[in-house]
């Protein structure tokens, strides 16, 4: 019974229509001036905060580099984001 429920679930997530997402190719700026989207620069700026915390490494920071992209992508994908 309980794998029916399951597979009720599964099958209702499937007909859902998943949300556009692209790379970011542009970001915004405080200034308010456009600069073309650089993901390494988010990336340094995660290892560096992990390697001066001591909470996570250059691993960890790539799976976390990975997240911002993913959501930057489904969030931002109308035009350039914001980087504030």
């Amino acid at each position: 019974m309980q794998q029916a429920a399951r597979s009720d679930i599964h099958l209702s997530e499937k007909s859902r229509p998943l949300p556009q997402s692209h790379t970011p190719t542009q970001v915004q700026k405080r200034d308010g001036s456009i600069a073309s989207f650089d993901l390494s620069r988010i990336r340094s700026a995660i290892e560096r905060a992990g390697k001066a915390t001591g909470e996570f490494g250059e691993l960890e920071a790539e799976l976390l580099t990975a997240q911002v992209l993913k959501v930057l992508s489904y969030r931002h994908s109308d035009g350039p984001s914001n980087i504030e």
